[in-house]
């Protein structure tokens, strides 16, 4: 036991003495210093923000470096909610996010209703009427076919006249 510990260590030593000279480390208890460097960190954070200035036009990209440099006063907050404006969607950018809710996951097969009740909105599983699964958005998916709006309809009729409670 003690002298696989031994080994262990001996690996874990060769291996930072390997880390340091490949970052060019003074030695192998500095490497800490390497990886956490401030000049590193201050170059991916600029990089950052030219990535994010590219992809909304309308970004400060000063605003962010100001708050992490702690010298934001009232009036440079003011000054730069003012620069901030709303972009216009257009053709030039093709990364328009418009979320509205959580209903656009899967798309036509999520009804409104998170809850799922199980007995009026159709997809015909075979079982009897009331077990039909509520689906609203089926209609729409399936627009193209005129005669799938009536079967529906019907299904919706037959529902609504022999619908009884659920029996477990």
């Amino acid at each position: 036991m003690n002298s696989q510990l031994q080994e262990i260590r001996q690996r874990q030593k060769l291996r930072r003495q390997l880390l340091a000279q490949q970052l060019g480390a003074e030695s192998a208890d500095s490497i800490g210093a390497v990886l956490n460097s401030k000049d590193e960190l201050k170059e991916i954070e600029e990089t950052r923000e030219t990535c994010r200035a590219s992809f909304d036009s309308s970004a400060v990209p000063s605003k962010r470096k100001a708050q992490m440099e702690g010298e934001d006063t009232e009036e440079d907050v003011e000054e730069q909610k003012d620069e901030v404006e709303v972009q216009q969607p257009d053709e030039s950018n093709p990364y328009e996010e418009v979320y509205k809710d959580s209903s656009t996951f899967l798309k036509g097969t999520q009804s409104l209703n998170p809850h799922n009740d199980y007995c009026q909105h159709f997809v015909d599983t075979g079982h009897r009427p009331q077990n039909f699964i509520r689906d609203v958005g089926l209609a729409d998916r399936f627009e193209e076919y005129p005669k799938l709006r009536e079967l529906i309809r019907l299904k919706d009729e037959l529902i609504s006249s022999t619908n009884t409670p659920p029996m477990y």
